[in-house]
């Protein structure tokens, strides 16, 4: 991992912070992993000044839905090659969920995950363990040895569960240690053998689907169980104006209850599934564009509190099966923030909200202090450049997945440099410099 001078100053960038409303451009200096807006005196003789011009710098940004694939499918993406794929495109934090081979529900794997990720100096991981043992939805796991271990959360996905008895033993389970559950709604009877959005697009083609009412029902159903059991209840990637209706009720109640979306269901909709193009064959399936619209007024009124990546690399051979069945996933890191960037212009979604949606609100969801640019704060910060003109090919692209959506596409803004507790996690000098030794995946 590229790591710098741990003294910088940088130099005349506009500072976005949501946790303090700050908008202004001023300078910013970097000392001893601290954060100072005001000049040290005296400077370090060793500061190394960046001119960041026309850039932005925010706190660094937090995903509530990445999966790194390992252990078990390194050939889809490593812990290395997936979370500098993060770092690359301004995040500092991440959720890892459970389902990996062997599947995290024990400890052992917990402490696997935090070990490793630690021992490549890359961004903060979070794992999120299994709410059943094996994700089988039949027994709980051991949530105690799981929160002991270092996960913050628990969580059944992929898998609904069909069993409410279950599923109301887990959340009271997990009630008693403090735990957050992230659930991933289905009901598992109208889900299981879907695979697209039950509209004309998949009518017309012939594919089983997946309603909203499914959605909305499991919502509907965690909502109750929520309130029954006072469990702390995050609802990652929903898709659904009826979803999003009733979490909204819920919270005019005083339900505590948050929820994210994920970018595929922000920027797609079904149609994008023409010709049975397997690249947005993932799950949640792509919506109507009725969806699509409230959820981007979901962002805009707070129903909505945070944007995840939901990244899942695969190697070619997962996606080259017919459509339904193709494993569901887009490796979206690669061209994350230019891609948001350009819908916040397209969709009257400010740059305010934007950020605050990969910041302190994921922050919020997960109970974790609020990153920020504040005098004094540790230094993790993303800084890029909103106007800068590049496009991803094979021999830049860092994600090992071969289903990336955005290569060979002229994109608008560009992450320059990462930090993490004072440390440059990613830098576009050096990453340009060094793209022919990239760990994208080559399909020539």
């Amino acid at each position: 991992m590229n790591v710098m001078s741990e003294h910088y100053h940088l130099k005349g960038a506009r500072l976005l912070d949501p946790s303090t409303e700050q908008d202004e451009t001023k300078d910013l200096y970097i000392i001893d992993g601290i954060l100072h807006q005001t000049q040290p005196n005296p400077l370090p003789k060793n500061i190394k000044t960046l001119e960041v011009n026309d850039c932005i710098i925010c706190p660094g940004f937090i995903d509530l839905a990445h999966h790194c694939r390992e252990p078990g499918y390194e050939h889809k993406g490593t812990l290395a090659t997936e979370l500098y794929a993060a770092t690359a495109n301004g995040f500092t934090q991440a959720i890892t969920f459970a389902h990996t081979n062997p599947i995290n529900d024990s400890a052992a794997i917990t402490r696997l995950l935090l070990e490793k990720s630690q021992t490549i100096d890359t961004l903060k991981l979070f794992p999120v363990g299994a709410l059943t043992k094996n994700l089988a939805g039949e027994q709980l796991s051991e949530m105690a040895s799981l929160k002991t271990a270092g996960c913050i959360g628990v969580s059944n996905d992929p898998f609904p569960l069909k069993d409410h008895l279950t599923l109301l033993r887990a959340y009271e389970y997990a009630y008693t240690q403090n735990l957050l559950v992230f659930s991933r709604p289905e009901d598992f009877a109208l889900s299981e053998t879907g695979c697209a959005h039950d509209g004309p697009i998949a009518a017309r083609l012939g594919l089983p689907v997946i309603p909203s009412c499914s959605e909305a029902l499991a919502v509907a159903r965690d909502l109750l169980l929520m309130k029954h059991t006072q469990v702390s209840l995050h609802f990652s990637r929903i898709s659904s104006h009826e979803s999003l209706e009733l979490i909204k009720h819920a919270r005019n109640q005083g339900l505590a209850v948050t929820c994210d979306v994920s970018i595929a269901n922000l920027l797609f909709t079904e149609h994008d599934i023409e010709g049975f193009n397997v690249l947005y064959h993932v799950r949640p399936p792509l919506r109507g564009e009725t969806d699509r619209q409230s959820l981007l007024a979901g962002l805009r009124d707070g129903t909505i509190s945070a944007i995840c990546s939901d990244h899942q690399p695969h190697e070619r051979a997962a996606k080259m099966a017919p459509f339904s069945n193709a494993e569901p996933g887009m490796a979206t890191l690669d061209g994350f923030l230019p891609k948001l960037l350009k819908l916040s212009q397209q969709a009257d979604l400010p740059l305010n909200t934007l950020i605050r949606a990969l910041t302190t609100g994921p922050a919020h969801c997960i109970n974790q202090p609020l990153p920020s640019l504040d005098h004094g704060a540790s230094a993790n910060l993303t800084l890029f450049k909103p106007n800068h003109k590049w496009s991803i090919n094979h021999s830049n692209q860092l994600s090992h997945g071969a289903n990336a959506p955005f290569l060979n596409q002229n994109l608008l803004g560009k992450t320059l440099y990462t930090f993490h507790q004072g440390k440059m996690l990613y830098s576009h000098q050096h990453h340009d410099s060094n793209c022919q030794k990239s760990n994208g995946v080559r399909f020539d």
